[in-house]
Order: C-alpha cells, then sequence, then structure tokens
C-alpha cells in the first residue's frame, strides 16, 4: 500500500507539472505578426493627377495568423501644399464582414481613419482587400519624386488582446521630366552621322521609325546602322514623352586638299596642318573635315618625292611631298668640360663637354666635344684663353684660364713702413715687399698684403708676423705697447633696433668707437657679449648696455607688437587673359604678407582685393591688389572680339502656330562668325527675335539680331477657332428678387480650341442672354461665345413677401411692447425663416424684428444657472433657455456594452472612456430647451485635456460629438437641449515599429494572468503536503 501511495504522488505530481508547463510553452512561443500590404494603382502620376492606393491584408490567410475581431488603420497625410492631398469622399471600407465599419477624414489633423469592430464572429481568412482611397499629387517639382505615405495599425484577436502588425509605407513616383535620349552618347537632334547609331534613354518605353513608317519598340542600347531617316520616341509611365530625329547616310567619294607643308628635310614628321578632306555622301551633302596624321601612310626616311596615301571613311585619295636631306646649319657649347683652369703648357682635356649640333631640319643633338677638333694655345699665362671648336665646317669657342704652377718659396724683399704699434692697433703693410719663387724657377716680386700676414695684435712685447703665399711661409718681426681704453661711444646702431614681442636680441651690424690711452681712435664691431639686454617680453623703449674692456656706453631698441609691412603676389590668378566682357577670376591667385618679426602668411586673393578692372577695356591692364592698407599688383590682357556675321544653322524645332501662342524657339541654333575667323554655334533665344506679330495670322518672317548681325526664318499663324464651351461655375447668385439685375459675378466657362487647347473664361454681361427681370420663375440663362453656348438656371422670385414683412416689422414699436405681443413676434419671425436668402436679404429692418424678441425674453424669463455632483457640472442658458418649472438632474451613468463598441468603431480600439454622465429632464411637457452651456471641472486621472473629446449619446445609439474648449482646468460645450454625454480620450496613433503608444518596450500578450502559476504552486505544495500525511497515517497503522 505505501508503494502504491508513493507511485500515485509521483503521478500526480508529473501530471501537475505537465499542465503547469502548458501556459508557461505558450508564453515562450513567437508571437506571429500580421503583415498587411499596400500598392497604388499607377506607376507613375503627374502633378495634378490621383492614384488610388489599397491596403490589404497581406499574410491574414496564413494558419499562423490568429483571427481578427478589430482592426484600425491611421493614414496621417501630409498638410495642404506637401504633396499630397486626400480627394474628400473618396475612402471605401472594402471589407465584405459584418460588423461596425467605418471610415472617416478628419480635415483639422489631415488623418483619414478606417475602423471595425467584429459582431461576435471573427474576420474571415478569405477576406483580401482592406480599405481603398485616393490622393492627389498637388505639389509643384522640377524632377522626378518618389513620395511616401506612411500607414499605421492596429489588430486585436478574440481575447482583445493586440496583435503584432505592420504595413510598409506607400511609395508614390511622381514622374515630370521627360525622358532623355542620347545618340552615340550625347544629345543630338536632327544630326546626320556616318555610321552605326547607338540610341540609349533613361526611362519610359520606346518606339523607332524609319522614313515615316510606323514605329518598331526599340530597347535602350540598340544600335541603328541602316542608312535612313530616324525617329525615336520614348514615353514614360506618366506620359512624359520625347522625340529625337537622326539621319544614317552612306559615304561616296573623298577628295583632298593638300596641308600647307609639303616639303620636308629628312627625319622631319610629317604635319597634316591645313589639309583637307571632303566626303560626299550618298545624299550629295558634303562634309569637310581636318586632315589628320592617322589618315596618312608615307615613308619619311625616303628621300625625294613621296606619296601620301589618305585613307578616311573606306575611301582613299593622295597628294605628293618633297623629302631633302639632312645637313648642320650651326654648332653651339650645351655644357663646358670639367677642367677650365690649366698650367702654362698643359695639353687641352675636354672630358665632360657636350656639343649641340643644329641641322636644316630644325632638329638638334648633343653630342660629346671629344667628336669635334678643339684648338688653343696654353703656353700663355692668360685668364681668357680662347678654345676654338670645329665640327663638320661649323665652328664655336669658349674661353679658359692659363696660370702659372706652384710657388716653391717667398722671403721678405723689403720691410713696412711701420713695424712698431699699441696694442689693438691694425697691421698696417704699407711698403712691404715679398719675391716668390715658382717651381720652374721664374721669380715675381709682390706687394706685401694684410691677408698674408697672421699676428697678435693685441698682446704686448714683440710679435711675430707669419707671412703666408701659395702655400709657404716667411716673417718678420714687429713691437707692440700696452694702449688702454679710456672712452667708447657707439659709432653706429645694430641693423636691427626694432624687435617684436620675445624676438632675440642681435648685435649684428653694431659699431663702437674706441679711444685709447694714446689717443688713437678705432672702431669695433659690436657683439652679442658686450650687451647686456634689457626685457624683451614687454613692448615700449628699452636701453642696452655696452661694456668694453672697462668703458660703457648705451643706446636705444624699441620692442613692438607684430605688423604687416609689405605684401607681394605669390602667386598671379590662373586666369590671366580674357575676352571683352568677361568677369574678373582671381582663382588660384595668393598674397604673401611679411610681417615685422620676419614671419610670413600666404593668403588667398579675393576679387574684394582688387581694383583696376575693366572687362570691357582692351588691352594690358594692371590689378591693383589691396591687402590691410598695403597694395601690390598683377597685369593681365583683355583681347576683343567682334562678329561679323550670323546665320542661322537650325530654325526652331516649332514654325506653325495656331494664333495668340507664345513664340517658342526651341531647337534653333545660330552660327556667329568672327571677325579673327572662328565661327561660334549658340541657342537661338526669344529676346534676340523681332517683327513678328502672334496675333496676326498668315506667314511671317522672323528676324534675328545678335552681336549688330542679323538673319531671319519664316513662321506660319493660324487662327484658332471656338470648337465647344461647357459651363465650369455657376454664378455665385442664382436666386434674384423680383426686378433685380441679373449678376455673372462668379461664373466661369470652360472654353475648347480647334487646337486641343483650352482655357476658362470669366463669363460676362455681353455674353449672356435669356433673362427676364420681371418674370417670377425658373429660368434657363445662355452664354453665348462664337457660335458655341452654355447654360444655367437662376429662379426670380416675388418681392410682395419682402414687402409685406417689411411693412408689418415696421410698425413694431419697441417701446409700447407687451408679453401679448410675443405671438405676432414669433409669427414674424416665421415668415422670415421661410423665405428664401435673396428675399431675407432684402428685408433691411430684420434687426428691428430681433430686437423686439429679446425686449419680450427679457419680460418673461431671467438667467439659468445650476451646478451638480458637488460642483463638477454647471449648466448656464439664457432667459427662457429653460422654461419655468422644468427640472435638471445629472449624475455620473456607466455605458451599455453596446454603446462601448460604437465608441470604439468610433474613436479607436485603443480609446477610453473618462468620464460619462446620465442627464434627466423632467416637467418639459410638449417644450423643448434652448442653447445650453455645459461644463465640466476636470479631473487629474482623466490624462491631458487636450486629447478629451465631448460626446453626446442618444437614446437609439446614435453618438454626436460636440466642440469643446478647455480653460483653466474647465472644459465646456454648447448644446440645443440635453441628453446623456461623455468624455471621450481618443486613441493616439500608433507610429510602425512602436509597441506602445508610451515609448516602452512590451512582451506580446498571451492570455495568460501571473494568477494562474500561484494557483498551480499552492495546488501542488498542498498535494505534497496531504499525500506525506496520509503515508505517515498509513505506516503508524
Amino acid at each position: 500500500m505505501k508503494k502504491k501511495l508513493v507511485s500515485l504522488s509521483v503521478a500526480f505530481v508529473v501530471l501537475l507539472n505537465i499542465v503547469v508547463s502548458v501556459p508557461f510553452l505558450s508564453l515562450m512561443a513567437a508571437q506571429p505578426v500580421l503583415e498587411l500590404g499596400a500598392g497604388v494603382s499607377q506607376a507613375g502620376v503627374k502633378p495634378g493627377q490621383t492614384v488610388d492606393i489599397t491596403v490589404d491584408l497581406g499574410n491574414y490567410s496564413d494558419d499562423n495568423v490568429p483571427g481578427i475581431s478589430g482592426l484600425q488603420l491611421n493614414v496621417p497625410l501630409p498638410k495642404e501644399g506637401d504633396g499630397l492631398r486626400y480627394v474628400e469622399g473618396s475612402a471605401k471600407v472594402l471589407l465584405n464582414a459584418d460588423g461596425n465599419k467605418s471610415v472617416s477624414y478628419n480635415s483639422e489633423t489631415q488623418q483619414l481613419t478606417m475602423i471595425y469592430v467584429y459582431n461576435g464572429q471573427l474576420l474571415s481568412k478569405e477576406e483580401k482587400n482592406i480599405l481603398t482611397f485616393r490622393v492627389e499629387v498637388t505639389g509643384q517639382y522640377d524632377k522626378d519624386t518618389v513620395l511616401e505615405l506612411p500607414i499605421q495599425s492596429i489588430a486585436q484577436d478574440q481575447e482583445n488582446q493586440t496583435i503584432e502588425s505592420s504595413v510598409d509605407t506607400v511609395k508614390i513616383p511622381v514622374l515630370v521630366e521627360n525622358p532623355t535620349i542620347q545618340l552615340n552618347g550625347e544629345q543630338n537632334t536632327g544630326l546626320s552621322y556616318d555610321g552605326p547609331v547607338t540610341v540609349t534613354f533613361d526611362k519610359g518605353t520606346a518606339t523607332l521609325s524609319k522614313d515615316g513608317e510606323e514605329g518598331a519598340s526599340l530597347e535602350s542600347g540598340a544600335v541603328v546602322d541602316k542608312p535612313g531617316v530616324y525617329t525615336v520616341t520614348v514615353t514614360d509611365a506618366a506620359g512624359n514623352q520625347t522625340k529625337e530625329t537622326f539621319t544614317i547616310v552612306a559615304v561616296s567619294s573623298i577628295s583632298l586638299t593638300p596641308p600647307a607643308k609639303t616639303q620636308y628635310i629628312q627625319g622631319e614628321e610629317f604635319d597634316p596642318t591645313g589639309g583637307v578632306v571632303t566626303t560626299t555622301y550618298s545624299d550629295g551633302t558634303t562634309q569637310e573635315t581636318d586632315l589628320t596624321t592617322g589618315m596618312c601612310k608615307v615613308n619619311m626616311d625616303q628621300l625625294g618625292p613621296q606619296v601620301v596615301i589618305v585613307s578616311y571613311n573606306g575611301k582613299q585619295a593622295s597628294f605628293e611631298i618633297n623629302i631633302e636631306e639632312k645637313a648642320v646649319d650651326s654648332i653651339e657649347m650645351a655644357q663646358m668640360p670639367d677642367q677650365l683652369v690649366y698650367i702654362q703648357n698643359e695639353s687641352l682635356d675636354v672630358t665632360g663637354g657636350k656639343l649641340l649640333v643644329h641641322y636644316n631640319n630644325d632638329k638638334s643633338e648633343e653630342i660629346d666635344l671629344a667628336a669635334a677638333k678643339c684648338e688653343a694655345d696654353t703656353s700663355v699665362v692668360s685668364d681668357s684663353t680662347v678654345v676654338t671648336v670645329t665640327y663638320e665646317g661649323k665652328t664655336t669657342t669658349f674661353t679658359i684660364r692659363v696660370e702659372r704652377g706652384d710657388v716653391a718659396s717667398i722671403q721678405m724683399q723689403q720691410l713696412p713702413t711701420k713695424t712698431e704699434y699699441f696694442a689693438g692697433e691694425n697691421l698696417d703693410v704699407s711698403g712691404g715687399k715679398i719675391l716668390v719663387t715658382y717651381q720652374g724657377g721664374s721669380q715675381e716680386e709682390m706687394a706685401l698684403e694684410a691677408s698674408m700676414c697672421t699676428v697678435d695684435m693685441d698682446a704686448v712685447g714683440q710679435q711675430k708676423v707669419i707671412v703666408t703665399y701659395g702655400n709657404q711661409t716667411t716673417s718678420f718681426d714687429i713691437q707692440v705697447k700696452a694702449n688702454a681704453v679710456t672712452a667708447i661711444k657707439m659709432e653706429k646702431n645694430p641693423q636691427k633696433t626694432i624687435y617684436q614681442l620675445g624676438e632675440a636680441f642681435t648685435a649684428q651690424g653694431g659699431m663702437i668707437q674706441v679711444t685709447r690711452q694714446n689717443g688713437a681712435v678705432s672702431h669695433v664691431d659690436l657683439t652679442d657679449a658686450m650687451c647686456t639686454v634689457p626685457d624683451m617680453t614687454t613692448a615700449g623703449e628699452k636701453q642696452v648696455v655696452v661694456t668694453y674692456e672697462g668703458s660703457q656706453t648705451t643706446f636705444s631698441i624699441t620692442v613692438e607688437e607684430k605688423k604687416a609691412q609689405r605684401i607681394s603676389m605669390q602667386n598671379n590668378p590662373t586666369k590671366t587673359t580674357y575676352v571683352e566682357g568677361e568677369e574678373l577670376n582671381v582663382a588660384g591667385g595668393t598674397v604673401r604678407v611679411w610681417y615685422s618679426d620676419g614671419s610670413t602668411q600666404d593668403v588667398s586673393l579675393t576679387s574684394e582685393m582688387c581694383t583696376g578692372f575693366d572687362g570691357s577695356k582692351i588691352g594690358t591692364q594692371t590689378i591693383t591688389v589691396t591687402y590691410e592698407g598695403m597694395t601690390t599688383s598683377f597685369d593681365i590682357l583683355v583681347n576683343a572680339k567682334s562678329a561679323v556675321g550670323l546665320s542661322l544653322k537650325k530654325a526652331p524645332d516649332k514654325t506653325e502656330y495656331i494664333q495668340n501662342e507664345s513664340l517658342d524657339v526651341t531647337g534653333g541654333k545660330l552660327v556667329v562668325h568672327f571677325d579673327n575667323g572662328q565661327n561660334q554655334e549658340i541657342d537661338l533665344t526669344e529676346d534676340m527675335c523681332t517683327d513678328y506679330d502672334m496675333s496676326k495670322p498668315g506667314k511671317q518672317t522672323v528676324t534675328v539680331q545678335y552681336m549688330a548681325q542679323s538673319t531671319q526664318f519664316d513662321i506660319v499663324v493660324k487662327e484658332r477657332t471656338v470648337t465647344s464651351i461647357s459651363l465650369e461655375k455657376a454664378p455665385d447668385k442664382v436666386e434674384y428678387l423680383e426686378g433685380q439685375a441679373l449678376d455673372v459675378t462668379g461664373a466661369l466657362v470652360k472654353v475648347t480650341y480647334d487646337n486641343g487647347e483650352s482655357e476658362t473664361l470669366a463669363v460676362e454681361s455681353s455674353m449672356v442672354s435669356g433673362y427676364d427681370a420681371a418674370a417670377i420663375e425658373k429660368q434657363t440663362v445662355t452664354v453665348q461665345i462664337g457660335d458655341q453656348s452654355a447654360s444655367f438656371d437662376v429662379t426670380v422670385l416675388s418681392k410682395a413677401p419682402v414687402e409685406e414683412l417689411t411693412a408689418a416689422i415696421d410698425q413694431i414699436d419697441l417701446e409700447k411692447l407687451t408679453v401679448s405681443d410675443r405671438e405676432l413676434v414669433e409669427k414674424l419671425l416665421e415668415q422670415y425663416d421661410q423665405m428664401a436668402p435673396v428675399q431675407q436679404e432684402a428685408v433691411t429692418n430684420y434687426e428691428h424684428l430681433e430686437a423686439a424678441l429679446k425686449r419680450i425674453d427679457g419680460m418673461e424669463y431671467s438667467p439659468y444657472s445650476q451646478s451638480f455632483l458637488d460642483g463638477m457640472i454647471l449648466i448656464e442658458g439664457a432667459p427662457g433657455a429653460v422654461p419655468e418649472g422644468v427640472s435638471i438632474q445629472v449624475e455620473t451613468k456607466a455605458l451599455s456594452e453596446q454603446m462601448a463598441d460604437a465608441l470604439k468603431a468610433k474613436y479607436g480600439l485603443t480609446s477610453t472612456v473618462a468620464a460619462s454622465f446620465g442627464v434627466t429632464v423632467d416637467n418639459l411637457g410638449g417644450g423643448s430647451l434652448g442653447k445650453l452651456k455645459v461644463s465640466v471641472k476636470l479631473d487629474s486621472k482623466w490624462g491631458d485635456s487636450e486629447q478629451l473629446k465631448a460626446v453626446l449619446l442618444g437614446e437609439d445609439g446614435s453618438i454626436q460629438e460636440v466642440k469643446a474648449t478647455v480653460t483653466d482646468g474647465i472644459l465646456s460645450f454648447e448644446v440645443d437641449g440635453l441628453s446623456d454625454f461623455a468624455l471621450i480620450k481618443e486613441a493616439v496613433p500608433v507610429q510602425p515599429g512602436d509597441s506602445s503608444s508610451s515609448g516602452t518596450t512590451q512582451s506580446p500578450n498571451t492570455g495568460e494572468s501571473p494568477w494562474l502559476l500561484y494557483v498551480w504552486v499552492g495546488i501542488l505544495v498542498v498535494s505534497a503536503i496531504v499525500i506525506v500525511v496520509l503515508v505517515k497515517k498509513r505506516s503508524s497503522m
């Protein structure tokens, strides 16, 4: 028995574990996603056109997608002018299922909302499409654009749990650009080709027609190679179309104009400049092409007359040239030899020398100097001995220096006149001479120079003067006496006396005058070591103290801030040559600024720095550059050009017009002929054209003027005629009072002409007929333009009721009114209300009638004001709005299930009811309530007051939203009469990809609650305890 109890307990625990594990497994399962789809009805649209958008259920038919009990779509449309506009009334729910289905458009928020709430049955898996609506492309675009429209969705299953869902952004291609066609990689129209043509286009589909035949389809990149006249037509998905026409012709023959150069020297390259190939085509036209080297075949190494064969477009022609033998014209030194200094009688060595040889074919070559004959006399000492170079009968020269040999020895020939000195004096070698003996034995007496002598003139006593010349030495003695310094003064300040802050001091260039004991004055270069330097880190005038052999003097320096001192052009602008009329272009120009501290900075040249440029002034101009008050300059050249002729290369594409059309010169090409022989092709523009009148039918000659030259072309203007008219808008006023004149203000008619064009015209009085101001009836008024007509209806009403009511109102005396007059006043108001608007406008004393009613109301009633629910609700009304004896009660009231579903269907599945109130009106009898104002004191727990809406709840289940305002925590709205009402917090649209409106991430709701886990755990614990007790009890037995 014990084993059975244990087995039973184990089985029970396993069973509980299995049962408890089921909801955990469901929690772990991935939540399927409902992937909704959306598409457009057209592959491309133009501005002003509409496109239909359809949203479908996508993968709803998949078995793993939960059944749908509720679905909401939100389509936030852009503001008017941002590209798209919703076509009101175009939205339609496509679901076949029963249930609450609604679609609405909020013009204030510009959002389209569709809501479906089930009626007890899930949405069928067979359902496909959900919603369709239409938008108009309203933006203006200068290039093809893709507009994007987001669609947001919320779905719920049968447990009212949210199903994750998504809808792709709808993309609407807006096509405004005409397709681009290229022929052999270029955009050309009307050109002729002498070979295959590759046709490419950037979008759309194309057809190709030949010689006016019916066109066949054409793929981009196709090659056309048969002769003929072709037209390519490309049309894109929105109907934008481009046409291009071209011609392929065959070559019949070629002829030649020889080049300017036909005489050559052996080794020269062939020059085709000036040569022209004239090609004659099968259609009789000709074309001139500059001759190129690639067209020609000739042997330039063969002397004498040679035939040049020219091949072009499969045809050949020829001409003759003559080639003469090459000869030397002249020679010159290209590079001097390595050795240019010689000892007497030394042989010439021309190693390293190069000779430049010029030939009679305008070519040159460089050869070694050793290949030429070189002659010079080196027996004579000279600084400029001439070397003569001879090569193939031509000569040139260069010079060398011839010197004696090395010095063998020197000796004193005569002592200097002065041999006694004071210390510090400079050595004076005047009168001294030396005898120089060279290696060859020759001698030369030479005056002694101070540069040959070395001695310490500051040492006192007998001093030996060493004389050096030609690496040989000798000497003589002098006597040096002591000579103390008695005074110093500045002889010359240093070169630099102005410094920048922090700059290092330098004594370079300075000199002091030294006076010694014997009265001798000497001049000593100033050194940094002599100077005591002041503080160089502060600005101002400073004193430098100079100390020399115990004596001192001073001089001043100035320390100042860094400043610009001069400027110069570092780089001239890239462009320095201009054609008359061009603007100055300083790109590439830089200015170097030199500062007082020696630093420099390169600044980009700008047009604001430059003056002196005149694009209309021919010749060289100096442009002045100014920067930080300093100037520099550079030169530019302006060349003139002038036109001497003008011709029409191609007439405009359009030469036939309907009367009053604007002249269109698109496709027109002009050739401007200049006096320098150059031609320039330009586009024909409308402002060049004169002497035409587009309102005058017939053939006209248009004069084209450009740069004082003129040419002409013809056009034909046809008279346009009206083919139909239709009423586009009726007049603003279609009801008249007897005797009133017809007013056609606001009336518009669409006029269509025989050229297919149309325009909307305002209707004028002179266009209409058929109106009779005295005939009290509905009348048809005819609009006539030419022999075409349209019509609209007007109604003429009698003025008798107006006259009767006006007379009756005039009889009311406000001062004599009593309560008993109410019946009369209300009867007259009823007569006024029953009148047509045009009759009401004619009652000029209506305000008198209103004043009478207000006066009577003031006699009978006082204003109504009553609060409910401890001041939460306040109802107010004008006198008489709540009749005497009527009782009003307001209480909080829960909504019925049917009303709650209806509100969700209207305001979204995630909308909430902040508060709902029931209203009871007693003792009203057969009367009615007037206009009342209801004010609700808002509770903070209701959330954002800006999202609250006030709705009236009818007994028949109807829902009516009323306009409400919120001020200082009070929500107010006005109503005619009272009924139950509620405050609704509308659902906030969920953005695609968001998990909740608050921005937090939520786990998928599986429908399981945490309390279920706690229950199962409790059962498990209790069961275990019971089993243990039973086992123990059994054991005790």
